[in-house]
């Protein structure tokens, strides 16, 4: 249904513009300056949509140190929803 894939479209556009979003950065930024082990825990604890805004607006390396210390599942989960994010602005 074309109505449905253009909304899911602006969904996917929002979510980019938030992670591009002052406040996304800042906290992706404090993301970053944390140990891997607490950020983990931490980011554990989101739900995976805001997880993959914050891990896109990081720099991949602190990105992946992060998604390391993440419980594997939960890991899966949010790596899902970054590829799904991703993958639906490249088209």
């Amino acid at each position: 249904d074309i109505e449905a894939k253009i909304k899911q479209q602006e969904e996917i556009k929002a979510m980019l513009e938030k992670a591009k979003s002052e406040q996304y950065q800042k906290l992706a930024k404090i993301y970053e300056q944390m140990p891997p082990e607490e950020g983990g825990a931490r980011l554990e604890q989101l739900d995976d949509e805001t997880a993959a805004i914050i891990l896109i607006a990081m720099k991949p390396r602190q990105a992946g140190k992060i998604l390391a210390n993440v419980n594997p599942q939960k890991a899966a989960s949010i790596s899902k929803k970054v590829v799904e994010i991703k993958e639906k602005l490249s088209n």
